[in-house]
């Protein structure tokens, strides 16, 4: 049974983290399943209509992503995933389409406004942790063979065999990846606001609805946070 879980460095420095979690078991996540795009359209749209015009460092939800990265010491130009989303949907492009699973994620992360992720649960060595980066963890980002470790203090999630995310949730490693193969995964929602958990939940409830609909997934589901900072996963 694995495990995922938040470390106390992390919730000593970041109090307010809530991770949800949705692990989804027996996915078929290989198929062109009909109405995905169009889930995926209908957010982008909604994001229009609500932020159009609008600088991203008036919304509340960036600008305290912000000020995380600046605090664990992110380079300059690193942003959460949902900040690129919206900059480039608010330009009037679309998201591409790149496998059921990940474009279900990306749509719900656009209409909620919480940055969302997923890993291959086949791939993960060992547990899963929300943690502060040693400096020497392996981290190859998704096409690519470059090994680029995260600075040290740097918030990511790793397993036994190195980093699954740098930055929190700014890039992912190749190891880990949702593909057209992937029959187990892990989606993450994230917030540090803890004003908008019940926000958080209704995210949470439908990738988790969506997942279960579209791909025929059965689902897990909790939130992490200070007091309730590790999940068992069932396989």
């Amino acid at each position: 049974m694995k495990k995922i879980s938040i470390e106390k460095g992390v919730l000593d420095q970041f109090p307010s983290t809530h991770v949800g979690i949705v692990v989804a078991k027996n996915i078929c996540n290989n198929t062109n399943v009909e109405g995905i795009e169009f889930v995926l359209r209908e957010s982008e749209n909604q994001v229009r209509t609500r932020h159009e015009g609008k600088a991203l460092l008036d919304l509340p939800e960036m600008k305290l992503w912000r000020e995380t990265y600046k605090a664990f010491g992110a380079k300059k130009g690193r942003r959460v995933s949902i900040e690129a989303m919206l900059k480039r949907v608010l330009k009037g492009k679309a998201i591409p389409l790149i496998n059921p699973l990940v474009d279900l994620y990306n749509a719900v992360s656009l209409r909620h406004l919480f940055p969302c992720g997923g890993e291959d649960l086949n791939h993960i060595m060992g547990d899963v942790v929300l943690g502060i980066a040693r400096g020497d963890e392996s981290f190859k980002t998704i096409g690519s063979d470059v090994n680029e470790p995260p600075n040290p203090g740097e918030v990511v999630y790793k397993d036994e065999a190195g980093c699954l995310c740098r930055c929190w949730n700014w890039r992912e490693a190749d190891r880990t990846k949702l593909t057209e193969e992937t029959t187990h995964a892990i989606l993450v929602i994230e917030s540090l606001d803890a004003s908008r958990v019940d926000e958080m939940k209704g995210a949470m409830d439908h990738l988790s609805t969506l997942v279960v609909e579209f791909l025929n997934a059965e689902t897990q589901t909790a939130i992490l946070n200070a007091e309730n900072p590790i999940m068992k996963i069932e396989l």
